[in-house]
């Protein structure tokens, strides 16, 4: 029994070095500049099939780090949006953007400094040979869909159409503003330089709540005019 025991608690820890080598070479390297075999020697394992035992193929081994991070970062997301409920700032629109934005932040508190999840993100958002969406949807975006309903709610003066490129620019280039944040502060890090981390994410956050926020110009109102026009013509009958 003891045996047996042990033998899990070694296939965990070989599990969890392998996910921790690919999400860093994932994230320094690209997805498709890194070959299976050049992670399983950065996990310091000898035996080549490792990686094939535990995860079978790049993209389980890619959705595996995603459930080890998402999931934990879906959760901080939708109690973060709780708590917002519970005091009534559910029309916060900066709250709520925050609450897409700090919990993916808050991956850089890593106490051996290891921080490499937000350009793994960016890396995968990157990659021809990855689709997000399929990966996580209905698995870790509660959250984020919730903030969506929540968004609609609040903005409801603005076209579903408008809202819902906003949303999915600034979640994206969310993503690729903490890479540049995580890179940074690792710079600054090594060079034994100081690096205002909080300031530069809340920064960040201003910069998206703006952007979803934004008023619709007078150009981009006569292009949705333009386009109801059309869509009203079309269905007239000939």
């Amino acid at each position: 029994m003891a045996q047996t025991a042990t033998a899990r608690a070694e296939r965990g820890e070989t599990k969890q070095k392998l996910l921790e080598a690919a999400e860093r070479m994932f994230a320094l390297h690209g997805i498709d500049a890194v070959s299976l075999r050049q992670i399983t020697l950065a996990a310091g394992q000898k035996n080549e099939s490792a990686l094939h035992y535990h995860f079978g193929s790049r993209e389980a081994l890619i959705e595996a780090i995603f459930e080890w991070r998402m999931t934990a970062i879906d959760a901080r997301r939708n109690a973060m949006l709780d708590e917002l409920e519970a005091q009534g700032r559910q029309d916060d629109l900066r709250a709520l953007v925050a609450a897409v934005a700090r919990p993916l932040s808050e991956q850089f508190r890593d106490p051996a400094g290891a921080n490499h999840y937000n350009r793994f993100l960016a890396q995968v958002q990157h990659s021809p040979s990855v689709s997000l969406v399929p990966m996580v949807g209905g698995k870790y975006d509660r959250g984020v869909q919730r903030v969506y309903v929540l968004l609609a709610r609040l903005l409801r003066h603005l076209p579903e159409r408008l809202l819902r490129q906003r949303f999915v620019t600034v979640v994206s280039s969310a993503i690729y503003g903490f890479a540049d944040i995580e890179q940074v502060m690792t710079q600054r890090r090594d060079q034994g330089r100081e690096f205002d981390v909080e300031r530069a994410i809340e920064n960040l956050i201003d910069m998206a709540a703006a952007a979803i926020g934004a008023p619709v110009s007078p150009e981009t109102q006569s292009r949705l005019d333009a386009e109801d026009n059309n869509e009203r013509e079309g269905a007239q009958p000939s």
